[in-house]
C-alpha cells in the first residue's frame, strides 16, 4: 500500500516535471502571412517554459514571459500579397523563378544585418540553443549561424 501511495504520488506530481529548452525562431522573411503560423508556435514554446529567442519583423507588443525579440523591423521591406494557393499555381515559371530569387537573395542578405551577426558572432552559451526552428525558404542560409538541431 504504501509502494502505490508512493508511485500515486509521482504520478500525479509528473507533469510538473519537464525540461525547458532554448529554442531560437529565425523567420527571416517579412510577410505577415508567413509569421501568422509562426508567432503561436512560438509564443506557446514560451508559455509552456522554454526560453525562446525570435528573429522576426514582428515584436510583441506585450512583454511575454520567456520570450525575447530579436527584432529585424525596418531592414528590408515588407512582402504583403493576396494570392491564394490555386493562384499560384497560373504563375509562369519566369514569375515563380524571379519570386524565389527576389525573396531568396533578401533573405540572404539579411545575414550581413549588425543583430543576426551579433547573434552569430555572440550566440548565447549560457545556455546554448537545443533547437533552432526557421521557414524552409531560410533554412540553407540560416544552417551554418548555430551549433543546433534545425527544424
Amino acid at each position: 500500500m504504501k509502494l502505490l501511495s508512493i508511485v500515486l504520488v509521482i504520478l500525479v506530481s509528473y507533469d510538473q516535471i519537464a525540461v525547458a529548452y532554448r529554442i531560437l525562431g529565425i523567420f527571416p522573411l517579412h510577410g505577415p502571412s508567413h509569421w501568422v503560423m509562426m508567432q503561436p508556435l512560438m509564443k506557446g514554446l514560451a508559455q509552456r517554459g522554454h526560453q525562446v529567442d525570435v528573429v522576426s519583423h514582428f515584436p510583441q507588443k506585450k512583454l511575454i514571459p520567456n520570450y525575447t525579440d530579436i527584432s529585424l523591423v525596418g531592414s528590408i521591406p515588407e512582402v504583403r500579397n493576396n494570392v491564394s494557393a490555386s493562384e499560384v499555381s497560373l504563375f509562369g515559371k519566369f514569375s515563380m523563378k524571379y519570386l524565389t530569387q527576389m525573396a531568396g537573395n533578401n533573405i540572404c542578405e539579411l545575414l550581413g544585418h549588425p543583430t543576426l551577426q551579433n547573434l552569430i558572432k555572440n550566440p548565447p552559451q549560457d545556455p546554448p540553443y537545443d533547437l533552432v526552428i526557421t521557414e524552409v525558404c531560410s533554412i540553407d542560409s540560416y544552417s551554418k549561424t548555430q551549433e543546433a538541431t534545425y527544424i
